[in-house]
C-alpha cells in the first residue's frame, strides 16, 4: 500500500523474521560470545585479583600482606581486594555509558556490512591493542588506565552483536539460539579460566592474555564474514539531537515495566553468581588458606566445574523453557543458586576429608571439602538455566524495531555484574577480614545467597508473553537473503 501524495509514510513495522536458521548460521551469531566471555573471565576471576595482588602485596602473600599494603599511587595504601573493586567500578562505569549508546546507535546505522558488524570488528581490533597494553601495565594506574579502555572497546563491540537474536532468530527458534548462547557463554568462561590458571601457574600472565586476544580475532572474523545480515528497516529517529534521542529512548524503556522488573532480577541474580567466581581466588588463598600458584590452580578446577555443569544445563533449560515457561526455569535456578551457595559459607578447611594431593602442574592441589564440590555443581546448574532462559524471555518482550537499545540496556547489567561483584565483595571481604582474616569472603558468599531470593521476588511482577502478542504486531518479516546453508534445528 502506498502513502497518499502529501502525506507522511507510515514507518514500516518490523515483526519477527520467519526464516528459519541453519545450525551454522546459529553458530555463526553465537560464536563472538565465545570471545566475549573468555576475555573478562580470565581478566576478572584471575588476571586482575592476582595483579593487584602483586602491585598491592609485592612478595608478601596470605595474613603477612594484611597491613603491610604498598601504595597504589603516591601515598594511598588501600587492601587488594579493594585496589580490585577500584577497578571493577571505574570499568563497569565504562560499560555503563558506551553499550546501550553503542546498541541504540547501531540501530540506524546503514553500511554496506549491516548494522551491526562494522561496531564488532572496529571493537575487536581496539581490544586486542588494549589487552598487549594490560599485559605490559606494572602499575596500579596503568592497570587502571588499560582496563577502562577495554571495557570501552569491549561494550563498543558486544552492545551491538547482542542484538542478532531478536534481528535475525524466528520465534520457534529463540530457545535453540539462547541454548546455544549459553553454551558459548560457559566454554568462553573455560577457556578464558583455564588459558589464565595455566598462565598464572606457569609465572607469566601474558601467555593467557595473549590466548585470549587470538580466540576474540577468530572468532571476529567468523561472525563478519560469516552473518549475513538483513538490509534492515531503521526506526523512526526520536529526535534529531543526541539529547533528544536520549530522553525518547528513556522514556520508551521506562513505561515497559516488565523489561524494568526483568532486569532488577537479572542483576542480583548475575551479581549473585559474580560474586562466586570473582572472590573465588580470594576465598581459595585467604579462606581455605592455599598458597597462591595452588590458589590459582583451585579456581581453575572449581571453575571447569562450574562451567560444565553450566553447558549440561544451558540447552536442555532452554528447551524446557518452551514447555514449562521461562519465569518457572527462572525460579528453578535461583533455587539452585541459593541452595548452592550456602555451604560455601559454612565449609571449613579440614584436613581430615581433603582429597589429595592431585599433581597438577608440579604442584599440590588440595580439593577441600567436597561438599563444596556439591554446591559448585548447583550454582553452575543454576546458571547455565538461567541465562539461557533470561535470554529467550528478553527476546520475547521486547518490541522487535529496536532491539538494539533494549539489548544493549540488558546487557549492561550483564557487563556490570562482575565488575559491580567484585566492588560489593571487595568491601565486603575487607571490612570483614579485619575481624578474623579469611572471614571476609565468606561473608561475599552469604550476600550472594540473600541475592538469589532477591532475584526471584523481583521476577515476579514480569510479563512472560510475547511484545507481538500483547501489542497486536502481527507483521513479520523474513530476514534477507539466500536461503538458509544446510540442515535446520527442529523447532
Amino acid at each position: 500500500m502506498e502513502a497518499k501524495a502529501g502525506a507522511p509514510a507510515t514507518p514500516a513495522v518490523i515483526g519477527r523474521p520467519t526464516r528459519r536458521m541453519s545450525w551454522r548460521e546459529l553458530f555463526q551469531i553465537s560464536v563472538y560470545w565465545l570471545a566475549i566471555n573468555a576475555l573478562w573471565g580470565a581478566i576478572d576471576l584471575l588476571i586482575l585479583p592476582d595483579r593487584m595482588t602483586s602491585i598491592v602485596c609485592g612478595p608478601l602473600t596470605g595474613e603477612a600482606c594484611l597491613g603491610n599494603e604498598q601504595p597504589i599511587f603516591g601515598s594511598v595504601v588501600v587492601s587488594k581486594e579493594i585496589a580490585t573493586a577500584i577497578l571493577a567500578l571505574a570499568g563497569a562505569l565504562m560499560a555503563l555509558l558506551v553499550q546501550p549508546l553503542a546498541a541504540a546507535v547501531s540501530d540506524y546505522t546503514q553500511t554496506r556490512w549491516g548494522r551491526r558488524k562494522p561496531y564488532i570488528f572496529i571493537g575487536t581490533l581496539l581490544d586486542v591493542l588494549f589487552l598487549a597494553g594490560l599485559a605490559w601495565s606494572n602499575t596500579f594506574l596503568a592497570v587502571f588506565a588499560f582496563i577502562v579502555l577495554l571495557q570501552f572497546s569491549s561494550n563498543f563491540a558486544q552492545g551491538p552483536f547482542q542484538a542478532y537474536v531478536p534481528d535475525l532468530v524466528p520465534a520457534s527458534q529463540v530457545g535453540i539460539a539462547s541454548g546455544l548462547m549459553g553454551v558459548m557463554i560457559v566454554t568462553g568462561n573455560f577457556v578464558g579460566i583455564g588459558a589464565a590458571a595455566i598462565a598464572i601457574a606457569m609465572g607469566d600472565f601474558r601467555w593467557g592474555i595473549a590466548a585470549v586476544a587470538v580466540l576474540e580475532l577468530t572468532t571476529m572474523l567468523v561472525t563478519v564474514l560469516g552473518v549475513r545480515e538483513p538490509p534492515g528497516v531503521a526506526p523512526p529517529r526520536q529526535s534529531k539531537t543526541l539529547g533528544g534521542a536520549i530522553r525518547g529512548t528513556a522514556k520508551e524503556v521506562l513505561s515497559h515495566r516488565s523489561f524494568l522488573w526483568l532486569l532488577g532480577s537479572r542483576a542480583f541474580f548475575l551479581v549473585a553468581v559474580s560474586l562466586l567466581t570473582r572472590m573465588a581466588l580470594f576465598y581459595m588463598r585467604d579462606t581455605v588458606g592455599l598458597a597462591p600458584d595452588q590458589g590459582a590452580l583451585a579456581v581453575g578446577v572449581a571453575g571447569a566445574l562450574v562451567l560444565i555443569t553450566n553447558g549440561l544445563a544451558a540447552y536442555p533449560s532452554a528447551i524446557l523453557s518452551d514447555r514449562l515457561g521461562r519465569k518457572t526455569m527462572i525460579y528453578v535456578a535461583c533455587a539452585l543458586g541459593f541452595m548452592g551457595m550456602l555451604p560455601l559459607v559454612l565449609a571449613q578447611r579440614d584436613p581430615a576429608i581433603t582429597i589429595g594431593p592431585l599433581a597438577l602442574g608440579g604442584g599440590s592441589l588440595e580439593i577441600v571439602y567436597p561438599v563444596a564440590g556439591l554446591s559448585i555443581i548447583l550454582v553452575g546448574a543454576g546458571f547455565g538455566t538461567f541465562f539461557a532462559v533470561d535470554w529467550a524471555l528478553i527476546t520475547d518482550i521486547i518490541p522487535k524495531q529496536t532491539t538494539g537499545r533494549y539489548m544493549g540496556i540488558s546487557n549492561v547489567v550483564t557487563a556490570m555484574a562482575g565488575p559491580m561483584a567484585l566492588f560489593i565483595g571487595g568491601i565486603t571481604a575487607a571490612v570483614f577480614n579485619q575481624v578474623a582474616f579469611g572471614l571476609g569472603p565468606r561473608m561475599a558468599m552469604l550476600v550472594a545467597a540473600i541475592f538469589y531470593v532477591v532475584a526471584a521476588l523481583l521476577l515476579r511482577p514480569v510479563d512472560p508473553r510475547r511484545w507481538e502478542d500483547v501489542h497486536g504486531v502481527e507483521v513479520a518479516v523474513a530476514a534477507a537473503g539466500p536461503p538458509s546453508d544446510g540442515p535446520t534445528p527442529p523447532a
